[in-house]
């Protein structure tokens, strides 16, 4: 089962994990299938490119997303359309970010996961319209900056953020036993 959502009877997991998805998705017909109840959808070590996210389209509900361990090298403009989504794996690629991708990752206000360790992502991803984030892994993906807007609001008491083997050039001040302290602790 998917997971659940208001308005969704019977949400699926779509798991096309290890298949050699690039292939397919080449020369993939524009799919005519209502995919609404598809809420989670998995693609992980399936070799897509980031060019062949117009796939994702047809999953206009989806909450949770995992492209994990493919070939992408930026982030699919159709990720910015999955308005629902709540968990985003782009682990293990390597994903540049550019500043419309930026911009598209800092409209995903509901997302509560995103990893994107081990990719060269270049810029620092915005997340300060994030308000319900509790998961940020950004581990080894070449970056100098605390993402924008992690301080900019209350996070999660119990948030997991994980920036280990980047080469941060400033430790922002902050007061003592604020949540800003916390998240820097």
């Amino acid at each position: 089962p998917g997971i659940d959502a208001p308005g969704i009877v019977g949400p699926q997991h779509l798991i096309l994990n290890g298949l050699p998805m690039n292939r397919h998705l080449a020369n993939f017909p524009r799919l005519a299938a209502n995919f609404d109840h598809v809420t989670s959808l998995s693609m992980r070590d399936a070799n897509v490119l980031g060019s062949q996210g117009a796939f994702l389209e047809n999953f206009p509900q989806l909450r949770a997303l995992d492209l994990g361990g493919n070939a992408m090298n930026r982030l699919p403009p159709a990720i910015g359309e999955l308005r629902q989504l709540t968990n985003l794996m782009l682990d293990n690629n390597q994903i540049v970010l550019t500043p419309q991708a930026v911009a598209r990752l800092r409209n995903m206000t509901r997302l509560e996961v995103l990893w994107m360790q081990d990719n060269p992502l270049g810029l620092v991803p915005d997340v300060s319209q994030m308000s319900n984030l509790q998961v940020l892994n950004l581990a080894r993906t070449g970056i100098d900056q605390w993402p924008v807007g992690l301080f900019g609001k209350s996070r999660p008491r119990h948030i997991y953020l994980n920036l280990e083997h980047n080469r941060l050039v400033n430790i922002p001040e902050v007061a003592p036993g604020s949540f800003r302290a916390e998240l820097l602790a």
